[in-house]
């Protein structure tokens, strides 16, 4: 992995929208912040999502689309009834 070698991370950005270079940056800001690499990132847009974003880095993915919020709660109300 001649990028894990040289302080590169790939990482997915899935949105319902292509984002602009100021979200861009601040994304880009945060992981690297996080990871300590230089962050390579590809942008898929899913005009499935209603909003949020998922983010994918190797095996890792981290959800805060508003549907897996929508998921969440409906499972606790699912909880709370049983």
């Amino acid at each position: 992995m001649e990028d894990d070698y040289e302080g590169r991370l790939h990482v997915v950005i899935e949105a319902p929208w292509e984002p602009d270079s100021e979200t861009e940056r601040k994304i880009r800001e945060k992981l690297h912040g996080l990871t300590g690499k230089e962050i390579l990132l590809n942008y898929q847009v899913n005009s499935d999502l209603m909003g949020g974003i998922v983010i994918r880095v190797g095996n890792t993915i981290l959800d805060s689309s508003i549907q897996s919020q929508l998921e969440r709660v409906q499972e606790k109300i699912v909880e709370g009834v049983m």
